[in-house]
């Protein structure tokens, strides 16, 4: 009997360590999301992360294959960063580095691109290469629907 009590009781502390630690990690990569030491980037996985925090500082540490997006959510793809109820507020620097093959394919919505909707935020030096994007109205590479105080989004580009 005492040792079945142990196996449970390691069972039930095993599984609080993975809810518990899952659910308290908004972000799965290095940095905390401050101004100085934003969240650093690394991987497609890492950037569907930033919908958990949309006020939060983020750069790019490489380029990124976004490929794999194609067969996401039953083909919808990448989910956008942002959407009409939940605007990107935060800062967001690619340091030069591109997006590859980014896919989203959302016919019915609006407010789709990398980045749904942004909102007095700073999106600068990001690349988004060979982009699939479909969207019912306010659609867009970068951004579907941007409202800027300033500044401007600076050095981005699509293709």
């Amino acid at each position: 009997m005492r040792n079945k009590t142990r196996v449970f009781m390691y069972v039930v502390v095993m599984l609080s360590i993975l809810v518990c630690g899952g659910a308290a990690e908004a972000f799965s990569g290095a940095g905390s999301g401050t101004e100085e030491d934003p969240y650093i980037i690394r991987n497609i996985y890492q950037l569907q992360d930033v919908n958990d925090d949309l006020h939060a500082w983020y750069e790019l540490g490489n380029d990124i294959d976004a490929s794999v997006t194609s067969g996401w959510h039953g083909g919808g793809g990448f989910i956008p960063i942002g959407d009409s109820s939940s605007k990107f507020t935060g800062y967001f620097d690619g340091r030069g580095h591109t997006i590859i093959g980014l896919h989203i394919n959302r016919p019915t919505t609006d407010y789709v691109g990398f980045f749904g909707a942004a909102y007095n935020c700073e999106i600068k030096n990001v690349g988004l290469i060979g982009v699939n994007i479909t969207g019912q109205n306010q659609v867009g590479g970068l951004i579907g629907q941007c409202r800027y105080a300033d500044p401007f989004p600076t050095g981005c580009y699509t293709t």
